[in-house]
C-alpha cells in the first residue's frame, strides 16, 4: 500500500498534482491523445471562448465580475452592467487570458510544472490576486467548468477523426479537467477560513476586514488519527484552532475534549515556556496553525485579542501540571 503525506498534500502543489495524476489515472496515453488531434484543437479554442463568454454575458451573476477594474487591464472599466458586451476592452482582455490559459493548458507536456498553470486558475478567482473586490463565488466557477467540459466534448465529437481516437482525447480531458477543478476549489476551502474564524469565540473582538487580514497568517494543518500533535515538555512555537475533528488534552484528573472552534498551544506561546500537555487527535483533525512570529505580530496589531488569549492562558495554566523539568547532566 502507498503511503501519502497528507499535510504535504495541502501545501505541495506539485505532489498534490502527482497525486491527482495518477490516482485519476492521466498518463502518457492521455498526452498522446490530446498531442494526436492538438492542431485541430488549436482551431477550436477561439470559438469555444466565444461560447463561454457570450454565457458569462447572458446572466448578471457571472457578468457583475467584469465591471470590476481587471488587474493588468488598460481598459477603463465599465461604468455599470448595461455597458458590457464581447466588445468591452475589459471583456476582451479576459477572453484573451482565457484563450491563452487553454492553449497553454493543451500544449503543455503535463509534468509537475503545470501545477503553477492550474493553481493559478484557481487563486485569480478569489480575493488572493489582483482586484480583491473580484470573487466568483464557486457555484459560478462550477458551472463554467461544467460549460467548458460540454463544450470541448461537443468540439472532439464532430473532430474529423476515427472513434477510437475521440474516445481517448474525451477521456484524457475528462481527467485534466477534473484534476483542474481541484486545484480550483482548493482556494474556496482556504477562503472559508474566515467563516471557520468566526466560529472561534476568541476572534468575536475582531472586525470582518481584521478577519480577513488574520486569516492570512493562519496555516492549514490536516492530521490523522491518533497522532501527538504536541507533546508534554517540548518547546512551543505555535498554537492551534479546531476547525474540523476532536482532540484529547492530557491533563489529570482526566482527558479534557476540545473539537470544532476551541484553541490550544497558547500557553507556551504566551508564556515562553514548555508545552504543559500531550493533545493527541481522536480522528482526522483539521487545524488552522499560528506560528510565534505570525503571533508576535498580532501582539502589536490586536492587543484585546491578545489579553484575551492572555486570560485563557493564565485560567488553563492554573488547571494544567507543568511539564517535567529536564536537566542536563552531559
Amino acid at each position: 500500500m502507498e503511503k501519502l503525506d497528507e499535510q504535504r498534500l495541502e501545501l505541495d502543489l506539485a505532489y498534490r498534482y502527482e497525486f491527482l495524476k495518477n490516482f485519476i489515472g492521466f498518463g502518457d496515453e492521455d498526452v498522446a491523445a490530446i498531442r494526436k488531434v492538438l492542431a485541430e484543437l488549436v482551431v477550436l479554442m477561439p470559438e469555444i471562448v466565444k461560447e463561454q463568454y457570450h454565457k458569462l454575458l447572458a446572466y448578471d451573476a457571472t457578468a457583475r465580475h467584469f465591471v470590476e477594474r481587471q488587474h493588468g487591464c488598460a481598459s477603463p472599466p465599465p461604468e455599470s452592467l448595461a455597458d458590457l458586451s464581447a466588445k468591452h476592452g475589459q471583456v476582451k482582455f479576459r477572453m484573451d487570458h482565457m484563450q491563452s490559459y487553454l492553449m497553454q493548458l493543451i500544449g503543455h507536456p503535463f509534468d509537475s510544472k503545470i501545477a503553477v498553470l492550474l493553481d493559478a486558475v484557481g487563486k485569480m478567482h478569489t480575493p488572493k490576486t489582483g482586484n480583491p473586490k473580484i470573487n466568483v463565488p464557486l457555484v459560478q466557477m462550477n458551472a463554467f467548468m461544467g460549460m467548458l467540459a460540454d463544450l470541448l466534448t461537443e468540439r472532439l465529437l464532430a473532430l474529423n477523426t476515427d472513434d477510437d481516437t475521440k474516445i481517448n482525447c474525451l477521456r484524457a480531458f475528462q481527467k485534466i479537467l477534473w484534476i483542474q477543478n481541484d486545484f480550483i476549489v482548493r482556494h474556496y476551502a482556504a477562503a472559508d477560513i474566515q467563516s471557520l474564524m468566526r466560529m472561534v469565540p476568541l476572534f468575536g473582538v475582531l472586525t470582518s476586514a481584521r478577519i480577513d487580514e488574520l486569516a492570512g497568517l493562519l496555516r492549514p494543518r490536516l492530521v490523522q488519527p491518533d497522532k501527538y500533535i504536541v507533546r508534554r515538555g517540548e518547546s512551543g512555537d505555535s498554537m492551534f484552532f479546531i476547525t474540523s475533528g476532536f482532540v484529547e488534552v492530557m491533563v489529570e484528573p482526566e482527558p479534557v475534549g476540545l473539537g470544532p472552534g476551541d484553541f490550544f498551544g497558547e500557553i507556551a506561546l504566551v508564556f515562553g515556556g514548555r508545552r504543559t500537555a500531550d493533545v493527541v487527535t481522536l480522528g482526522y483533525c483539521q487545524l488552522l496553525e499560528l506560528r510565534r512570529a505570525d503571533f508576535e505580530q498580532c501582539l502589536k496589531t490586536e492587543p484585546e485579542l491578545m489579553e484575551r488569549l492572555r486570560r485563557v492562558a493564565e485560567a488553563r495554566l492554573q488547571t494544567e501540571p507543568p511539564p517535567p523539568l529536564h536537566i542536563d547532566f552531559s
